[in-house]
């Protein structure tokens, strides 16, 4: 076994016992509750406010900690549903999961098997793409995508210049595809299905499926993306449920294997990094000297434009949502974000006690929103 496939191996080995861990955390009361204490959860509070200011410099619209399941930190509009953007990819990959698992969608359908078609037309060779290669963004089909932003438009490889499966591009045509398939296929629509299979299962306390809305660029192609508008604290739910392997409360919601599956790197993008089935991975040893505590562990990401990330990183037991108010042009760029994930793992500087005091959370202001 190669050198790689023997530290995949055991961070995932580390993965799992960490899910195994956090099973029993799963918590499915409203509102969230907290640690009464933050010292209790082994947190320094010093250290958190510490955090908390930093995050509220860099003018995030609000973040979310979460350890074994519940909150150390809530600031600012966590109750606010923000646009999600490329967040959105990963939302709607644990609905391929369960449809997989359902044997409605198959991963190894061709585009030709499952009728997709575009304008201008795929030829025969892109239509061997199959619904894998599209999650994984690996179909050799660089066709026009609604929702694409400016950076791939331009880096987009010409058309056949791949063959599927054979070259990673973050490709919004494969991942609007997905979305349409998945409709197809199961016959329900990708929000009244994440309302249904997710949300209300997660008791996710903000999403609106009548809120959500498609971007359909007709110009490009004839499949739109499917937008995402969430807050954070439902997308805490999110990232928990991806921690505990797909469980909440007792239940398996999205298939444990999926989860693996989507957490593994299917096209490596870089030392140490890597995308799997519509999350980003970045394994232990990948994020350097800037970042000490998180170096030493694993990472999987969702994230989209702006500053919206959901981070899982099973060793520390955590999960951290920060969002970034994209609606009125307050951006927060990817390393503030990272210096702030790692100050917040970096927190955890002691044991946990096993029967900590819980309170219903408390959300902390952020003096930029206000």
């Amino acid at each position: 076994m190669s050198g790689e496939r023997i530290r995949t191996a055991l961070s995932f080995t580390i993965v799992n016992v960490m899910f195994v861990l956090a099973g029993a955390m799963a918590t499915a009361e409203q509102p969230w509750m907290a640690y009464a204490d933050a010292s209790e959860a082994g947190f320094s509070a010093a250290a958190l406010e510490e955090a908390r200011v930093f995050a509220d410099s860099n003018r995030a619209a609000a973040v979310m900690a979460l350890h074994r399941g519940r909150v150390v930190a809530a600031w600012g509009a966590v109750d606010r549903p923000l646009m999600a953007h490329s967040v959105r990819k990963s939302l709607a990959g644990a609905l391929y999961g369960i449809a997989v698992d359902e044997k409605v969608l198959s991963l190894s359908d061709t585009l030709s098997e499952l009728g997709i078609d575009d304008e201008p037309a795929l030829n025969a060779e892109e239509k061997r793409a199959t619904f894998r290669d599209l999650i994984a963004s690996r179909s050799g089909v660089y066709h026009g995508a609604a929702y694409a932003d400016a950076d791939q438009e331009k880096q987009r490889p010409a058309r056949g210049s791949h063959l599927p499966g054979t070259f990673w591009f973050y490709n919004n045509w494969d991942f609007n595809t997905a979305e349409s398939i998945y409709q197809r296929k199961t016959g329900e629509d990708v929000y009244a299905a994440f309302d249904r299979r997710i949300a209300r299962v997660l008791g996710m306390e903000d999403f609106d499926p009548a809120r959500q809305f498609r971007v359909l660029e007709p110009s490009q192609s004839r499949f739109p993306a499917h937008t995402f508008r969430i807050s954070a604290r439902d997308l805490a739910r999110f990232g928990q449920m991806y921690l505990q392997e797909g469980r909440w409360a007792g239940h398996q919601v999205v298939p444990a294997a999926w989860v693996r599956e989507s957490f593994r790197v299917h096209s490596v993008t870089g030392d140490k990094t890597g995308y799997g089935y519509l999350w980003w991975i970045y394994e232990a040893g990948s994020l350097g000297a800037n970042y000490p505590t998180l170096d030493k562990m694993a990472v999987y990401l969702a994230r989209g434009t702006g500053g919206q990330t959901v981070f899982v990183i099973p060793q520390a037991e955590m999960v951290v949502v920060h969002r970034g108010d994209t609606d009125n042009g307050r951006s927060v760029a990817g390393p503030p974000i990272w210096q702030l994930v790692e100050r917040l793992v970096a927190a955890g500087r002691g044991a946990a006690t096993t029967t900590p005091r819980l309170v219903p959370m408390v959300v902390q202001p952020l003096a930029s929103n206000l």
